[in-house]
């Protein structure tokens, strides 16, 4: 895949993606937008409106390839809600599950505080995933390597973290879901706008 660069400090991207927002999507919304995702490149203040986050970035990318795409869900605090999780602990490979004698196998620990290490999980799936991601796969899951921001897709989340730790044995793996608002429910309840 192609990889997309923001070409704007964190901070200044939001800032002006909630600003075009405030200035030039909001007059447009009606009541039935609620809820829905709004993509908005920050260069060229163009916009897309669509109920799948993933619908919209692709429409705007698709009149903007090189958008600097910022994305906001209407009526929100927040365009998705903390539902990544980070992931560790997976055996290296199966040679090394078997530790000699009076040795523990090898343990892979979280080096970052969970604020922290959600925070660039969320911030590299926004940035680098996203932006370049295909529609056929919605759905599938992101394992993100927080540290070298490799990453692998896959129907099976397992196998997605697998790959990465062929190649970074030593990752600290973000976990998230293409197009839904996190990697995993907990309980029945469906999310508006989420997809699913």
């Amino acid at each position: 895949m192609p990889e997309r660069k923001r070409r704007y400090p964190l901070e200044e991207f939001g800032r002006r993606g909630e600003e075009i927002y405030d200035r030039v999507v909001r007059p447009t919304l009606t009541p039935e937008d609620d809820g829905k995702f709004v993509a908005i490149d920050i260069e060229s203040e163009a916009y897309e409106i669509d109920r799948d986050d993933m619908t919209a970035c692709l429409r705007l990318q698709g009149r903007y390839p090189d958008a600097q795409t910022f994305v906001l869900r209407v009526g929100h605090p927040a365009a998705y809600r903390l539902g990544g999780r980070f992931l560790f602990g997976l055996p290296k490979d199966e040679a090394e599950t078997t530790a000699p004698v009076g040795e523990h196998p090898p343990v892979r620990r979280r080096r970052y505080p969970l604020e922290e290490f959600a925070r660039r999980g969320r911030e590299i799936y926004a940035r680098v995933v996203f932006p370049v991601a295909d529609s056929a796969d919605h759905g599938k899951y992101v394992a993100i390597d927080i540290e070298s921001e490799a990453y692998e897709i896959d129907q099976d989340e397992r196998a997605a973290a697998e790959r990465v730790f062929r190649r970074y044995p030593d990752a600290q793996i973000w976990m998230e879901r293409l197009g839904f608002p996190a990697a995993d429910r907990i309980g029945g309840r469906s999310f508006v706008g989420g997809g699913e």
